[in-house]
């Protein structure tokens, strides 16, 4: 369960911005949109079950779920696959000369397994300058780790590890500049790290800044040989799909390109001859009452993105998982987009609390009807070109009366852009 997410110093963000996730005080929608926790640490807290970003085109939205993916890839991979020589992928601010040399911020606020925890980590591209893990196991913070670079000794002071059991003189001093202490620590089996990095790796998910490919819904159903519950996704929204067959087809030397070099066809060979191309086909009921397939590729881009939303968004619902989606009414019908919400908004589709985080420009379901006030977010850009974020909850709402989609594109809440009248003479 995610509590809040903070970023600063990040590609068009420069001071920091938090995206919430807890419970406002109001009580509207509060029996469907919203679910209570009592973890240690945050005890009688209330979380939301999805949340939406608004924001003019440029404003920086997608930013804030890159930053997110970035965030959780460095734990996943910086100790894996990056070298000593790598550079890290963090991209400052590069409008204010006071922002380019400082580190990139991420900071997260997360549940798992009833406890509490909040983690993060400041980095240049040439090292991480400090990473630091909080845990509530008993209700109060307790410092299970905390790492600074010191600029004069050009090395990393360490400081309340206490509570961290294992081998952590090892750990400390495998770990590289350029890698974070937890990700090294679970490569050399660290039992009591093992939740936090899990939660990262298959509990959080980014989707949909670099496209959505079909690739993962055709590979979960090509694995475990189950359509129902993608076919039962994709049938409550009237796709008109009766049925699914994913076929895996060996690569085949002779599918390349006529033309292409001889030594380029054996390395293409040679980096692909054990990999498979899945094929998809979608079943629709045709006059006489059988089945006809379509290649998926003759489907309309709003199947063809509802297909590749199908099994991230299922696997979510149904094991509790956080997802963040960028543009999610990319190619959708109104109808779908708030199709794909009420699944999150519904305690009875919802059972294990999944949450959806995503942007988009679709104002029809900016609604009371919808949501909740704390879980409608706008984002901006100031005078500064640095975004910035902030909550419905800020303004005065009147409660089943205001109609929100209205006072949005009036301008009422800000984050709309700024369209200059250009005018031309007739040549």
């Amino acid at each position: 369960m995610l509590i809040q997410f903070s970023v600063k110093n990040f590609r068009s963000i420069k001071d920091e911005i938090t995206l919430q996730l807890i419970k406002g005080s109001g009580n509207e929608l509060s029996k469907t949109n919203t679910f209570d926790v009592d973890a240690k640490g945050a005890a009688n807290m209330g979380l939301v079950r999805s949340a939406v970003i608004y924001g003019a085109n440029a404003a920086g939205k997608s930013n804030i779920i890159k930053a997110l993916a970035e965030m959780k890839w460095l734990v996943s991979s910086s100790a894996s696959k990056l070298q000593s020589e790598d550079t890290l992928d963090v991209e400052p601010f590069m409008f204010a000369s006071d922002s380019i040399s400082q580190p990139t911020e991420f900071d997260i606020d997360f549940i798992i397994d009833g406890t509490r925890y909040q983690y993060g980590f400041s980095a240049t591209k040439q090292r991480i300058i400090e990473e630091w893990l909080f845990a509530y196991p008993n209700g109060r913070a307790q410092t299970w780790f905390n790492r600074e670079y010191n600029e004069e000794s050009h090395a990393y002071i360490w400081s309340k590890d206490s509570y961290l059991t294992g081998t952590k003189s090892v750990w400390k001093e495998a770990t590289r500049d350029n890698a974070l202490f937890l990700s090294t620590a679970i490569q050399l089996n660290s039992k009591q790290l093992e939740p936090i990095y899990t939660w990262f790796t298959q509990k959080l998910n980014a989707v949909g800044f670099d496209g959505i490919d079909p690739t993962y819904t055709a590979k979960k159903i090509h694995e475990n040989k189950d359509i129902k519950d993608v076919l039962d996704f994709l049938k409550a929204g009237d796709l008109g799909i009766d049925d699914i067959q994913v076929e895996a087809k060996e690569f085949n030397l002779s599918e390349l390109p006529d033309g292409l070099p001889t030594e380029l066809k054996k390395a293409v060979a040679e980096k692909l001859k054990d990999t498979k191309t899945l094929t998809v086909k979608t079943g629709h009921k045709s006059l006489n009452g059988g089945i006809h397939y379509l290649d998926l590729n003759d489907e309309s881009d709003g199947t063809q993105r509802i297909f590749s939303l199908a099994a991230p968004l299922v696997e979510s619902l149904e094991e509790g998982l956080v997802v963040f989606i960028d543009e999610l009414h990319n190619s959708l019908h109104p109808s779908m987009v708030k199709f794909l919400v009420s699944l999150f908004n519904d305690p009875i589709k919802n059972k294990n609390n999944a949450q959806l985080i995503f942007t988009t420009h679709e104002t029809s379901i900016l609604s009371q009807e919808v949501f909740r006030r704390d879980q409608i977010w706008f984002c901006e850009k100031n005078k500064e070109q640095s975004t910035s974020i902030y909550s419905l909850s800020d303004f005065h709402v009147r409660k089943g009366i205001e109609n929100i989609e209205r006072n949005y594109l009036s301008g009422k809440y800000g984050a709309l852009p700024f369209i200059k009248k250009i005018f031309m003479d007739d040549k």
